[in-house]
C-alpha cells in the first residue's frame, strides 16, 4: 500500500512562518513556544492531497517520526545552541528515512516537505539553522525546496547513502558537514546516483586520513570540480562501483597535491 503525505503551499507555508515570526528580523517566537504548538493544524481544510495511492500516512507515525526527531536533537543541545550541526544531519537524517519509506515520487513533492516542515518539526528546523537566535534563516529552509529544506536535504541524505540496492555496499552513519553535503548534493550533473554519492563518501574518508594537512572542506570542493568537468564529456554513472571509487580516489589524490602545492 502506498502511503501519501498531504501537501502544503508555500503560500499557506509563509503565513505559518509569519505567525510565529520565524522570518520576521525581530525575535520571533522560540523553539520552545513553537514546539507547544506541534502539530499545527491551524491551516482551515487548505491542505492537498494526491489523487494517487491507498490514502495518507497515519497521524501517528508522523507523530512517531515527531518524537524521534525531538529525541535526537535533544541529544544534541535542544532546545539550546546546538552542539554539532553535522551530526546532528547526520542522525536526524538516519531517524526520517526510517520511519519515511516514501517513493521517490512522493519525495521530491516540494509540498510534502512544507508540510512535514512547517506541521510536524517547525521547531526542531529553527532550532537547526538559528539555535542561538541570531541571524535571519532563508524561507527555503522551511519551505519545499528542492535543496535547502531542512527535512528534504537530510531524507535524501539518507536515501542515497544507506539504502540498500544490488551492487553497493552498506555504509555505516557518515558525518557530512555542510560543505560536503552541498558539494555532492547541490551539483546533479557530477553526482546523480547513489553508486556516486556512496563512492565519494567512502573515498572522501580514506582521503582525509591520508592527507590530515589539508583541509577536508577544500579537498571536497577542488574535488568536485574536477569530477563536474569529467562529468562533462565522460558518462561516470555508467561505470561499476569499484570503477567510480577508483576515479574518485584518482580525483581526491590530485586534488589533495594541488592543494599541497598551493599553500
Amino acid at each position: 500500500m502506498t502511503l501519501l503525505l498531504p501537501r502544503m503551499d508555500d503560500g499557506l507555508g509563509l503565513e505559518v512562518l509569519s505567525s510565529f515570526g520565524v522570518l520576521s528580523a525581530s525575535p520571533g517566537s522560540t523553539p520552545e513556544d513553537i514546539g507547544s504548538a506541534m502539530p499545527f493544524n491551524d491551516h482551515n481544510g487548505r491542505l492537498r492531497s494526491s489523487f494517487r495511492g491507498d490514502g495518507e500516512i497515519p497521524t501517528e507515525t508522523l507523530r512517531q517520526v515527531r518524537e524521534e526527531m525531538v529525541a535526537v536533537a535533544k541529544d544534541f543541545g535542544f532546545p539550546g545552541k546546538i552542539k554539532s550541526v553535522s551530526e546532528f544531519d547526520s542522525a536526524g537524517a538516519i531517524v526520517l528515512r526510517n520511519n519515511l519509506d516514501l517513493t521517490l515520487n512522493e519525495a521530491a513533492q516540494p509540498g510534502v516537505w512544507t508540510y512535514l516542515t512547517c506541521c510536524w518539526m517547525l521547531d526542531i528546523a529553527v532550532w537547526r539553522w538559528n539555535s542561538e537566535g541570531k541571524k535571519d534563516v532563508d524561507d527555503a529552509r522551511f519551505l519545499g525546496n528542492p535543496r535547502r529544506n531542512t527535512l528534504r536535504r537530510m531524507w535524501w541524505f539518507a536515501e542515497m547513502l544507506y539504502v540498500p540496492e544490488e551492487g553497493l555496499p552498506s555504509l555505516e552513519p557518515i558525518i557530512f558537514t555542510q560543505d560536503d553535503h552541498q558539494a555532492v548534493f547541490e551539483r546533479p550533473g557530477a553526482v546523480g546516483t547513489r553508486r556516486i554519492a556512496r563512492a565519494i563518501a567512502e573515498e572522501l574518508e580514506i582521503a582525509r586520513e591520508n592527507f590530515p594537512g589539508v583541509k577536508g572542506e577544500a579537498l571536497m570542493r577542488d574535488m568536485m570540480k574536477r569530477l563536474s568537468r569529467i562529468s562533462a564529456v565522460v558518462l561516470v554513472a555508467s561505470y561499476d562501483y569499484d570503477e567510480t571509487r577508483l576515479l574518485i580516489r584518482e580525483l581526491l589524490e590530485i586534488s589533495a597535491s594541488a592543494l599541497v602545492a598551493d599553500d
